[in-house]
């Protein structure tokens, strides 16, 4: 942060996707180290003037089309049928419940933990 500063930068995208998102593997379970260092991120970026595009989520991991590389972080991401969770595919995530349910409990936590 010092440095895009020093250097007249303003903005970053912090991408909070897979494989550091903070719900890896465990369905609810937020992974809270990686919640500290988000927090680390944003309050770096605030003493520098920096602004944030936060990323809370990917959907190239979701792809069938996904790389090798790709399909192998899926396995491990909260929502997939790999983790005995609903989703195959994106549809899924978008139209069934449980995984809509998931999703806003994720929103919710955020929220919260951004001051919204």
């Amino acid at each position: 942060m010092t440095k895009l500063a020093a250097d007249g930068g303003n903005y970053g995208r912090l991408w909070m996707g897979y494989p550091e998102g903070l719900e890896v593997s465990q369905r609810g379970e937020y992974r809270l180290d990686i919640a500290w260092k988000f927090d680390q991120i944003m309050k770096l970026s605030e003493e520098h003037g920096i602004y944030q595009k936060i990323c809370i989520d990917t959907s190239g991991t979701s792809h069938r089309e996904a790389s090798a590389a790709k399909r192998s972080i899926r396995k491990t991401m909260a929502y997939s049928v790999e983790q005995w969770r609903p989703i195959r595919n994106m549809r899924d995530f978008f139209l069934l419940p449980e995984a809509r349910r998931m999703f806003k409990n994720r929103l919710r936590y955020l929220g919260r933990s951004l001051g919204l």
